[in-house]
């Protein structure tokens, strides 16, 4: 039940596939009812294409506000009606037994289809609409006596979707959101209050706290995004909330490895002690969304440590970077001190090879080309089902070729799984067709949390219960079922190679121009010409809102290389690298500032010079090729020169302590950066 909850907080898309299946399962009864008072009409016929189009309205119309909501399903609604209006005139005009003539014609459909998307997301679910609309009259190809109530099928179908959507109670995506926010503040808290006992975990325990975390914090992005899709919040409030519980688990790992590595005895004083002690009460409280009180002391080492001590300086450096840490978590808890992330580093989006035609219409183009093939592909090998073909490739082309090869090895794989399992499901209950109909609608209440995790767990659930369905309506056995495998994976093999061959555009480029845009930015903000920037600090949170752009790119770059050399490359850790190395480089910026702005501190200016100058000498060192040289000469001069027994100055010090802290993480992240195979393959 928690894997579940990970994967779909609050139950958003779970209950969105109830709908799904209720929509379809209400439709169909109802076109069922309708079917018999009709004498002319078959009842599988009308019942089949009122659930086929419940189905299609519900995927592609995005969950949003009730009202919002109804006004794009009415839309489609009545784009799908129009579009099964058309088979009452086209059979007037072609005649039963031409059936060529309306798959040509679903080609151009197909093609202005993917045309639409130039108009935005909206329209390009409304083109892909379009196109599924006319496979309907293309796959059924109804006679003059059906084809006349085929838009009564449609009106049918968005009166009970349109039904349910205003009345089924729906979880609330701002509920959820605060819910899941509430989660995480409370797991920072419990692992605060661990350490206030004395429950100090190792290097590796921290390690998978921190994992444990993040694992939380990807609960709270499905959240985010659920509630801005519903419009519960605006921007800039999911970039808010995001780069907030960002910075509290990088600060809840700073106060865990500053207390860990605190000299034993140091430590067991600290945590004796009643000042940390209600300093963490403090931390735990507005973590855990209560109000701040103001109790969190001001650091001195003679309030929160018992006096007359010889300690370390070791231990006093290490003492101010806890310190840090807990003032952090208790400042970022909430939105006012956290400043949104802002788009203000555009990425360069590459140079296409035909740069004189639209991706619009180069990808209508792809989609044409690619439909008549398969139309072609189906005629000569007399394919039973060959509108199949020409329906994987309105679902796997896409605008870059790296997610249209993606799309396509995972929808065949998918489609096999599926397939399989169906298979086995068929050969046990073969005599029973209501429990293979209760197993596809079951499994298809999952498909939205299956698609928002991985295409190919998305296709798995559709070629299961495509087969199945199949199987229940029109009858087909093993061999129908094995036909679904080869059919996607021709039109998949069509889409893909058109892909190639027809105005291609890769991010080869695009993805090198890209995180070479990423470092030079991150490098201009340690040197010492950014720290007379007053706009410093903002660029670097801005620095950590394009990784996630650039992340995007990434995928789309690994999958154009699947063929490749990069089979076997990993993302995962390329991204924790570069994302640590923005996240620590905004941080060093706002330290930086800090301190140069305290006048008294206008003496610390040669070490920080030095620090720069090294940072610079990193990225250098990384972008070459070359070892990445470490800091710790210059970190070892500043401990020197750092007055850490002056306990007057011991609040200024602080900031000069994280610069060190995450200059060294920068030079970690530039580290790991150099030894990761897909960063130097992209940079080759």
């Amino acid at each position: 039940m928690r894997k579940i909850q990970g994967l779909d907080p609050g139950g958003l898309r779970l209950v969105r596939g109830f709908r799904l299946v209720a929509g379809m399962m209400g439709a169909g009864v109802l076109g069922t009812h309708i079917g018999a008072l009709l004498p002319a009409l078959r009842v599988p016929d009308l019942s089949v294409v009122c659930a086929v189009v419940a189905l299609l309205l519900q995927v592609f119309t995005q969950p949003a506000s009730r009202t919002i909501e109804l006004a794009h399903l009415w839309i489609n609604g009545a784009v799908f009606t129009g579009i099964l209006s058309l088979s009452v005139p086209i059979r007037l005009v072609v005649p039963d037994g031409h059936d060529l003539i309306l798959q040509i014609l679903w080609v151009f459909v197909i093609a202005f289809g993917f045309f639409l998307r130039r108009y935005g997301p909206f329209f390009e679910r409304l083109g892909i609409l379009v196109a599924l609309a006319w496979l309907l009259i293309v796959g059924l190809h109804p006679p003059m006596h059906l084809a006349v109530w085929f838009p009564l099928a449609g009106l049918v179908s968005v009166c009970v979707v349109s039904v349910l959507v205003a009345i089924l109670p729906r979880p609330s995506p701002i509920k959820v959101l605060r819910l899941v926010e509430r989660s995480l503040g409370r797991a920072l808290a419990n692992n605060l209050i661990a350490l206030a006992r004395g429950d100090v975990p190792s290097a590796d325990r921290q390690a998978q706290i921190l994992h444990a975390l993040k694992e939380k914090r990807s609960e709270l992005t499905l959240a985010v995004e659920s509630a801005a899709r519903a419009g519960a919040i605006e921007t800039p409030e999911p970039s808010i909330i995001l780069s907030r519980s960002s910075k509290q688990i990088l600060a809840l790992s700073v106060v865990m490895d500053a207390l860990e590595k605190l000299s034993e005895v140091t430590r067991a004083e600290l945590l004796a002690s009643e000042v940390f002690q209600a300093a963490i009460k403090e931390v735990v409280t507005v973590t855990r969304g209560g109000k701040r009180s103001g109790a969190l002391p001001e650091l001195s080492q003679s309030a929160w440590l018992p006096e007359n001590r010889e300690r370390s300086r070791t231990d006093r450096f290490r003492f101010l970077r806890l310190y840090q840490g807990l003032k952090r978590l208790s400042l970022i808890a909430t939105a006012e001190n956290v400043e949104p992330a802002q788009a203000g580093i555009p990425l360069p989006r590459g140079v296409s090879a035909a740069p004189h035609i639209s991706p619009s219409a180069r990808l209508a183009l792809q989609g044409g080309l690619a439909a008549g093939i398969t139309v072609a592909i189906g005629h000569v090998l007399d394919l039973k089902h060959a509108y199949w073909t020409t329906m994987t490739v309105i679902l796997v082309l896409s605008n870059s070729l790296g997610q249209t090869l993606r799309r396509s090895i995972e929808r065949v794989a998918g489609t096999v799984i599926g397939v399989g399992i169906a298979f086995g499901a068929f050969v046990f209950w073969q005599q029973a067709p209501d429990v293979l109909g209760a197993l596809a609608l079951a499994a298809f209440m999952f498909i939205f949390i299956a698609m928002e995790r991985s295409y190919m767990a998305g296709s798995i659930i559709i070629g299961f219960c495509a087969v199945l369905g199949l199987h229940l309506v029109s009858g087909i056995g093993t061999a129908g079922m094995l036909e679904r495998v080869y059919d996607t994976a021709i039109g998949a093999a069509a889409g893909f190679v058109v892909s190639i061959l027809v105005f291609p555009i890769k991010t080869d480029t695009r993805i090198k121009t890209g995180l070479e845009s990423l470092l030079s930015e991150a490098k201009r903000l340690v040197s010492s010409r950014a720290a007379e920037e007053a706009n410093s600090v903002k660029a670097g949170r801005v620095l950590v809102a394009n990784v996630s752009s650039f992340a995007a790119q990434l995928s789309t770059f690994r999958d154009e290389q699947v063929v490749l050399s990069a089979t076997t490359i990993k993302s995962r850790e390329f991204l924790a690298s570069l994302e640590t190395l923005a996240d620590y480089t905004a941080l060093f910026c706002q330290s930086r500032f800090i301190v140069i702005k305290n006048d008294e501190l206008s003496g610390y200016q040669p070490l920080l010079d030095d620090l720069e100058a090294a940072l610079v000498a990193a990225f250098d060192a990384a972008r070459s090729g070359k070892p990445v040289p470490d800091v710790e000469a210059v970190a070892d001069n500043w401990r020197d020169h750092l007055p850490l027994d002056d306990e007057s100055q011991t609040v200024q010090l602080a900031e000069l302590v994280n610069l060190v802290y995450f200059a060294r993480k920068i030079v970690a992240g530039l580290t790991s950066l150099t030894d990761d195979p897909i960063f130097r393959f992209i940079l080759r």
